[in-house]
């Protein structure tokens, strides 16, 4: 006897970007965004589709804010990377990894520009009608990375996908409804 099963409604690409990347120019002290990065990011629930834009500026280094219209606060999260951004242009991007090795490294951080510990070759998703979450789970494997800058087709910023932002966007699984009731209990 074959049961039947609900299929899983996967959320749309645009639900799992999180439009609060954290950025910075290249001249930015490493200093500036090690501590913006400690300070984390706010991450929003959205309930449609919009945005505004404000830029709050501290010393170099800044947060892009984009809180789309009838979006509620949800948690501050640690921001794991930080997007450099030249102009309007994604030119690099510095993970919480990258951190961790100069650390070990013992260089002077201090003395350090962002442009000259960031990853310059930064690999993004451009938004297309033939993206799904497949495509940006192959490209997070693929790459090994857990952060994935989203650019719209003019190649602007949108966002960025994370892992954590794709689980906060998939919905609640009751994996007990899928089996028997007899295959999930003990007779003894």
């Amino acid at each position: 006897m074959q049961t039947e099963t609900a299929p899983i409604a996967l959320p749309t690409l645009e639900h799992l970007i999180d439009t609060y990347p954290l950025t910075t120019s290249p001249e930015t002290p490493l200093i500036n965004v090690i501590t913006l990065m400690g300070q984390g990011r706010r991450t929003y629930s959205l309930s449609s589709v919009g945005s505004t834009s404000r830029q709050d500026t501290q010393s170099s280094a800044h947060l892009t804010k984009r809180q789309p219209f009838g979006a509620s606060l949800t948690t501050l999260v640690p921001a794991n990377c930080v997007l450099v951004m030249e102009g309007t242009s994604l030119v690099g991007v510095f993970t919480a990894q990258d951190l961790v090795y100069l650390t070990a490294s013992q260089v002077n951080l201090r003395e350090i520009k962002i442009a000259d510990v960031m990853t310059p070759s930064v690999v993004t998703l451009t938004l297309s009608d033939s993206c799904n979450l497949f495509t940006v789970l192959s490209l997070l494997h693929q790459h090994q990375i857990s952060e994935l800058p989203v650019l719209d087709p003019q190649g602007q910023l949108m966002g960025m996908i994370t892992v954590e932002s794709i689980c906060r966007g998939l919905p609640p699984m009751n994996l007990l409804k899928w089996q028997r009731v007899s295959a999930a209990i003990t007779t003894s």
